[in-house]
């Protein structure tokens, strides 16, 4: 699987580093998001000619999921779309095994649906979920995903291979106190928000499309337990 992905890369490709979803690697996997936004939003100006309108949200999923795949880890695969249920059983999977999975499997009492893209990797496996908002989001559709997020990381806690949640999406103004507020109201204890926020130029004319705009994403990881003294 891993010689397949080679030959589908350019050369310029290939000469990026590889990042994995492991613990180490998860604020330079933030840096891609925000360029896998960036690149979302260049190819949907090139098809749409309409950065204010930043829609369907699955043309930008597909254009930041085609990023991420030209620079993470060989054997990462990246599902678009994945259903909640499929994540949870394999959280529960990896963490239980097959002989307690049934056994242990507690009913799911969050948010149903599907996440715009689910990050797996392999040996160990290790998994990731990234959520994705058009320009300048509601609150609550917010609210919704981060809910869904911090549930997510709350199952088999200790030995989940969901090592973190992400939310990005592009704002039109600097919505840091606003993202802060909305995403703390949702966080749930035990849960550690990483915020990053960069200022993007387009150099494009306002009469013609959006000249600059935020790219903002949000990194969910459980918080670690504290040391135990000798």
């Amino acid at each position: 699987m891993g010689f397949a992905r080679v030959l589908g890369r350019s050369w310029a490709t290939l000469c990026r580093p590889i990042v994995t979803i492991m613990p180490p690697d998860l604020k330079a996997l933030e840096a891609e998001i925000h360029k896998a936004l960036k690149h979302g939003m260049d190819r949907h100006w090139h098809l749409a000619k309409d950065m204010l309108r930043v829609k369907p949200e699955y043309l930008l999923t597909a254009f930041v999921a085609d990023h991420l795949s030209g620079v993470l880890e060989f054997e990462t695969s990246i599902r678009l779309e994945e259903p909640t249920s499929r994540i949870i059983h394999q959280i529960w999977l990896s963490s239980a095994g097959w002989g307690q999975l049934h056994r242990k499997h507690e009913k799911w009492k969050g948010r149903n649906g599907k996440v715009d893209i689910f990050i797996a990797q392999e040996g160990p496996a290790r998994c990731a979920v990234l959520e994705l908002k058009n320009l300048d989001p509601p609150a609550t559709e917010v609210r919704k995903d981060v809910k869904r997020l911090c549930d997510l990381l709350a199952i088999q806690s200790a030995a989940s291979p969901l090592v973190a949640g992400y939310l990005a999406f592009p704002t039109t103004m600097d919505w840091t106190k606003g993202l802060l507020k909305t995403v703390q109201s949702s966080t749930t204890n035990g849960v550690q928000l990483t915020h990053c926020m960069a200022h993007e130029i387009t150099g494009e004319d306002p009469e013609d499309g959006l000249p600059a705009y935020f790219s903002n994403v949000a990194r969910f990881t459980r918080l670690s337990p504290p040391s135990k003294a000798a």
